[in-house]
Parts: structure tokens; C-alpha cells; sequence
């Protein structure tokens, strides 16, 4: 999906007039994935199995979808030059990245952690799932979606229907099935991370048209991915 959009940027920029900042809401709009939503619907459909092949999916895509995010705003989104160290330094300290890291020493490792201590850990994970769905209805806005162009469609035709067969393509060629291609299918099929919003505000993106490219792709996805488990599971 990456290199598809990459691909598409000198005809968007030549025949639609869609300027750098722009694509790369485009890009985050087609690329990245909302884990919360990911997270709440394997779980409730598959249990802790469900939120397991969730949490390795996050483990694999996030740092990569990052880096490729980092990418496009330093080649495209119209800022100063950065040198090689302060791109590296935004990489290492972007929160997703540290998370993820952080998560796959201890699964690794396995140390023992005090009852406490994993209960404590344990609720706070649990209530964070249930912030974060409450923070990405908070943050919908349905007065940006009054005059929706092709940088919406494309998003989100890409993100909700194109990714989803993408993902099931390569899954059945490496022998998924069952559950398991289920969840791969929910990973693909959800809708944008509302995180793409605050990345593009911070790195010099079209922050709005990302707000409401986000805020189209929630609303549709109540629909599309329940049709796209039903038609590629």
C-alpha cells in the first residue's frame, strides 16, 4: 500500500493538484491502522487469542508504519531540511516505537513480575483500550466532511477496501486460515489512527484534511468491515 501511494504522488500532484502536506494525509490515511479499534473488535469476536495476534501485528507494524510516516513528511511535506541525526532522534523517541520495544524485551525476557505489579500493569491496559475508543469518538468532527474531494475517497477506498485484500492475498498465499485469517482481516480493514492527526500537525501535514479523512473512515468502517470479514474471511 505504501508503494502503491508513493506511485500515485506525480499524478496526484500533476492532475489533481494535490500539493505535498496533502499527500501525506493521503498516506497516513491509506497506511496507518487504529490498534484500539483492532484490539476491541478481535477481542470481542476471539477472546484473548484474538487480542494476542493483535498485539503481534502491532508489534510488527507500528515501528514500520512510523518510519514510513517519517518518510513521507521529511521528503513531502514542504519542511526544512532535517540532517540524518534529527530524523534518527524523532525515530527513537517517538513514544509507538519505545512501546513496542519495551513490549518485546519483557515478552523475551520474561521476567518475573511481582502479582501486584502485573495487576496493576494489567488494569492499566485494560483501561486503555477503553480510553483510547473513547478518545477516537471524541475527536470525530462531522462538520469537516461538508465538502468531501478525492483526497478523502482515495484514503479511504484504499485504506477500508484495498488493504483488506491486499492482507488476505498475502495470507492465504503463506497458509492463514481460520481465526487467524479473520483477525488479519480485521487488522486491515479498520480505519486510520486518530495518532496520524496529531503526526501531521507536528510534522508539517495537512492536519485538517487528516481530521477529516479520520473522521469519514470511522464512520464508514461501522459498515465496510463487517462486509469485508463477511466477503474475504
Amino acid at each position: 500500500m505504501a508503494g502503491l501511494t508513493l506511485a500515485l504522488r506525480p499524478l496526484l500532484e500533476r492532475h489533481a493538484a494535490i500539493d505535498g502536506p496533502s499527500f501525506t494525509s493521503i498516506f497516513q490515511g491509506a497506511t496507518r491502522w487504529n490498534t484500539f479499534v483492532a484490539l476491541a473488535v478481535a477481542g470481542s469476536l476471539f477472546g484473548q487469542r484474538g487480542i494476542a495476534l493483535i498485539a503481534v501485528a502491532i508489534a510488527a507494524m507500528v515501528p514500520l508504519l512510523n518510519l514510513l510516516a517519517f518518510y513521507v513528511f521529511i521528503r513531502f511535506a514542504g519542511r526544512t531540511r532535517q540532517s540524518p541525526w534529527e530524523i534518527l532522534r524523532s525515530f527513537l523517541t517517538n513514544p509507538f516505537i519505545w512501546s513496542c520495544a519495551v513490549g518485546l524485551a519483557l515478552n523475551l525476557l520474561a521476567p518475573p513480575l511481582p502479582k501486584p505489579l502485573a495487576a496493576y500493569i494489567d488494569l492499566m491496559g485494560r483501561a486503555s483500550l477503553a480510553a483510547g475508543l473513547l478518545i477516537v469518538g471524541a475527536g470525530l468532527d462531522i462538520r469537516r466532511l461538508a465538502k468531501p474531494g478525492l483526497p478523502h475517497a482515495l484514503a479511504t477506498a484504499c485504506k477500508l477496501f484495498l488493504m483488506p485484500v491486499f492482507a488476505v492475498t498475502i495470507a492465504r498465499s503463506a497458509g492463514v486460515g481460520g481465526s487467524d485469517l479473520l483477525v488479519t482481516i480485521i487488522a486491515a480493514s479498520v480505519p486510520s489512527a486518530a495518532a496520524g492527526y496529531v503526526l501531521a500537525r507536528q510534522m508539517g501535514g495537512n492536519a485538517p484534511l487528516m481530521a477529516e479523512i479520520l473522521t469519514l473512515q470511522t464512520l464508514l468502517a461501522l459498515g465496510s468491515m463487517p462486509l469485508m470479514i463477511s466477503l474475504l474471511g
